[in-house]
Order: structure tokens, then sequence, then C-alpha cells
């Protein structure tokens, strides 16, 4: 374990350095207090990874790097058998997964978890707006959402960077259903964006493949298409980013 003063610092300096990379917090909700209290196991990946860059930069010892990931990974070893009941675990292993030199496994292990909590179906729910909720409930909601398309994002960036098949394979999804709830944050509409542009490159990738190398009418027509799609998508974001 670290001192209080040095894990507040970690801390401190993930969300300032780190968290806009796979945004799964909430900076105004999860406080140093309220995260520590609430998620041990989550609080110690967000220490781990910060330790990991402060070291690079050479601003921490090799002696916190050490203790912080210990911790963390000891946990996320507990979870491989273990069945998945609190959200703040999935958001702990796909934060583990996003800083690792070999993410990929420790994605895979994100999904399934997410998906064994139903995660997958936050979106869907945030869309329906026949239901009235609490302010609890409409918090919880936004943060599976949130949860949800982090993990689905990250598992096709490993996935794709590995050269391996993709887990969650690419779907419209509503992924703009949260944006207008009162709990959505700052980063969730580089979250969107960034699921949108993922579900834009995979469908291109997925047609060009199809075409076989043939380079003819049909061909350049999908491609002023796919470029027409791109610029939609820059115009939509560019004021937002």
């Amino acid at each position: 374990m670290v001192a209080e003063a040095e894990a507040r610092e970690l801390f401190e300096f993930y969300m300032a350095y780190c968290h806009a990379f796979i945004p799964l917090l909430d900076p105004t909700y999860d406080t140093y207090a309220e995260f520590k209290g609430r998620t041990q196991f989550c609080f110690d990946a967000v220490l781990s990874v910060a330790a990991r860059v402060k070291y690079t930069q050479g601003t921490t010892s090799l002696e916190v790097l050490r203790a912080t990931s210990e911790e963390a990974h000891g946990i996320a070893r507990s979870t491989l058998f273990a069945a998945t009941v609190r959200i703040e675990a999935v958001q702990a292993v796909t934060i583990l997964a996003a800083w690792s030199d070999k993410g990929y496994l420790a994605s895979g292990l994100a999904s399934r978890m997410a998906l064994e909590m139903g995660l997958n179906r936050a979106l869907e729910k945030l869309e329906d707006g026949s239901k009235e909720r609490t302010e609890a409930e409409g918090r919880d909601l936004v943060v599976s959402a949130r949860t949800w398309l982090s993990v689905y994002y990250l598992d096709y960036v490993m996935s794709v960077g590995n050269g391996r098949p993709v887990l969650l394979s690419p779907t419209h999804i509503p992924t703009r259903a949260f944006l207008g709830s009162p709990y959505a944050t700052k980063t969730d509409i580089k979250l969107v964006a960034d699921i949108e542009l993922l579900s834009h490159k995979s469908r291109i990738g997925e047609s060009i493949a199809s075409f076989g190398g043939a380079v003819d009418e049909r061909t350049l027509g999908f491609v002023r298409r796919a470029r027409g799609d791109l610029e939609g998508w820059f115009a939509s974001w560019d004021g937002e980013l």
C-alpha cells in the first residue's frame, strides 16, 4: 500500500491526464474520498495506472509502482472465476486492460463481465422514456451505458490491433441516447464520437474487403460514399470536441 498523500496525488494525476483516454468515470461524482470508499478494486486500478505513467516520467518510485500494481492485479486475478456482481469490477478490469502492454486478453474478460451484468442493454433502456426513474436509478443507468461503450470500444481497438477477431461485433447502437442525461459528462461526447467513428471504420473495412481488390466504378462509388459519411461525422462533431 502507499501513503495517503501519495494515493491522493496518483488519483488526481489519473483524473487529470489518463481518464480522458477511457472515460469510464465521472469526475464530479467519483471524487477521491467517495471513490476510495466505494470501490477498492477500481481505486487500486486507477492508482496502478497513474503510478505506471508517472514512473515512465521519472516522477514516482519503483516501490510505489510495484505496490500499486501488485494490489490491483492481485484483485484482478481473483475475478477470473468469480461471478461479476459490481460494475466497478468491470471498470477496473477495463482500466487495467487499456493501460497494459498485453491488454487483449484482459479486454476480453471485461467484455464478458459486462455482458454477464447486462450492461449491453443500458442504452436501450435509456432510449425508453416511458419509465420514471429515481436519481440513483438514472445515474446508475448512465454509468452502465458509459461502461458498456468503453468496453465495446476497447474490445474493438484491442482485437484489431492484435489481429484477432472482434468479440463484440460493431452494430448500430444508439450511442447518443445518454448525452442529454443530466448525469452525462463532458468526456462522454468524445466517447460517443469515437464509437461512431469506429462503426464507420468497421463498415468501410468490411466493404472494401468484399471487393476482392477490384478497382472499378462500384469500388470508386463506395469510396465516394464512405468519404461523405466520414465528412458528415467530422461536421457533426467538429464543434463539440
